[in-house]
């Protein structure tokens, strides 16, 4: 499938003749073979979306690189053949990441009403099913479980394409559960690129969560996530990004 792709990316946005776009396809596949060989594991390159790894490999089949001598077989082609490949996975990364924007616009223009809305399953299906309509890039559940031997389950879930996911979290003016969650969903996925979002639904009549400090308390933790969020991206490959809401 991944393969395919890449042949098409390669004649219409790379600009590729057809026979070019088959001779770089089977370039990957002998990288994968040639990697595999000197890792003594199995690599298929294809399977690779991190553009770290990518960076990696291109450069060892590069000009200076330790596998320059088969990076410059048939002409250059296998070393042609991986820029090409990291320029098409860059290109579907900044794809996912521009959805970040899409996403979040999609989620302001979002109505929330407590008529509509009087509870948290109500709100978590009704938003549901405008993220389906109105998201079509992401697969998008409830209730996901990102790892069966663990009962935590995501409010709602999207995955796109490129492995690129979303979390959304419905909390209300709690900061325990918004501090608790967040620590859940990224430690079950710490090795996946993530766009995480906390929505706080307005409390029900309850005189401790509708005070004011309750809620300066939940956005005290909310800042809290996203200042860990930019320590992460310094110190990690995968990215997270991290975004939150009062509806209201």
């Amino acid at each position: 499938m991944k393969q395919q792709e890449f042949k098409k990316w390669l004649v219409t946005f790379d600009g590729k003749k057809e026979s070019t776009a088959d001779n770089y396809s089977r370039a990957i596949d002998n990288i994968s073979e040639h990697y595999s060989s000197e890792k003594n594991e199995q690599i298929n390159v294809y399977d690779i979306v991190d553009l770290d790894s990518l960076t990696e490999i291109r450069e060892k089949y590069g000009f200076n690189g330790e596998f320059f001598d088969f990076g410059d077989k048939s002409n250059g082609t296998n070393r042609a053949a991986i820029n090409c490949f990291y320029r098409f996975i860059k290109e579907k990364h900044t794809k996912s990441l521009s959805n970040i924007d899409k996403i979040w616009c999609k989620i302001d223009d979002f109505r929330y009403t407590k008529k509509e809305f009087p509870n948290t399953k109500s709100l978590q299906e009704g938003l549901l099913l405008y993220l389906q309509e109105n998201s079509k890039d992401f697969h998008w559940q409830k209730e996901y479980r990102p790892l069966k031997k663990y009962k935590d389950k995501i409010d709602l879930f999207g995955v796109d394409e490129n492995g690129f996911k979303i979390v959304i979290e419905l909390d209300t003016n709690r900061a325990d559960q918004v501090a608790k969650k967040f620590v859940s969903r990224m430690a079950l996925l710490r090795e996946d690129d993530v766009l995480y979002i906390v929505l706080c639904y307005p409390p029900k009549d309850s005189e401790v969560l509708n005070k004011e400090g309750a809620k300066n308390e939940v956005k005290k933790y909310l800042n809290f996530c996203k200042t860990l969020v930019e320590y992460f991206n310094e110190n990690k490959r995968t990215k997270k990004y991290f975004k939150s809401k009062f509806l209201k």
